[in-house]
């Protein structure tokens, strides 16, 4: 026997759809670069429903994008004590605490990540980055290599593993990496250059990871002119030193 669903039923249903809506909203704007607007958008879910950890989730990475970076772990707190272990809140919430200088939070947020989704490279590559920032590279190394392990097509990971590798010392090993990443990533190898530093996008965790590509390889075409390579340490550039 079907069950007759109530009035107030279908009105759970539809505020549901409302708000997915909103949140959908919400990151075509984001996308879009028009942060302060998301904002609003993601406001608007928590307003209506207070333990909407999505749109928690969403106003902390838009207070991190703003540079507000004490409301954004605020944001990302809260939604993690409605959700606790929720990779992607974790893996955003690390990036604020670098951006704070919280270097042993950092580390632990990313820790706890890498142990629940072991097997998701961008999260190795994170944790590498954070590593070799606070002066640990044989560390990031390791971390770099196990990303190219799951992912062997990414030339950014390859790219970094080799700048870790060259400020050790292992110059041979660090010149194989960057032709690897050059070859991955279309560089003539007949221009070679010195300047094997990259410029990464603006990514969130949860944008990386909806996408059905690998998140390094949907911004291989910067290596199109090896010239524009930013520096190694502008790893989630926008996150990491805020809205410019």
């Amino acid at each position: 026997m079907n069950k007759r669903w109530s009035r107030y039923e279908f009105s759970l249903v539809n505020f549901d759809i409302e708000m997915n809506k909103q949140i959908e909203q919400g990151i075509a704007l984001i996308g879009q670069g028009e942060i302060e607007q998301a904002l609003r958008c993601f406001e608007m879910v928590v307003e209506s429903n207070p333990v909407q950890h999505l749109g928690i989730y969403y106003v902390g990475l838009c207070h991190l994008k703003l540079d507000k970076v004490s409301t954004a772990i605020l944001h990302f707190d809260r939604a993690l004590e409605i959700a606790p272990n929720t990779v992607n809140y974790l893996s955003d919430r690390a990036v604020a605490k670098l951006r704070a200088k919280d270097q042993n939070g950092s580390m632990a947020d990313l820790n706890l990540c890498v142990k629940l989704d072991p097997n998701y490279s961008y999260r190795y590559s994170l944790r590498a980055f954070i590593r070799n920032s606070f002066g640990d590279a044989e560390g990031a190394i390791a971390d770099y290599k196990k990303a190219i392990e799951l992912d062997p097509e990414d030339p950014i990971a390859l790219n970094n593993l080799g700048l870790c590798e060259e400020s050790q010392g292992y110059k041979s090993s660090a010149q194989r990496r960057f032709e690897q990443a050059d070859q991955l990533s279309g560089v003539s190898s007949k221009n070679p250059t010195s300047d094997h530093t990259i410029k990464l996008s603006d990514k969130s965790d949860q944008e990386a990871k909806s996408t059905n590509t690998s998140y390094w390889n949907t911004i291989a075409a910067v290596f199109t002119d090896p010239k524009q390579r930013a520096e190694f340490f502008q790893f989630t550039k926008s996150l990491l030193k805020g809205k410019k």
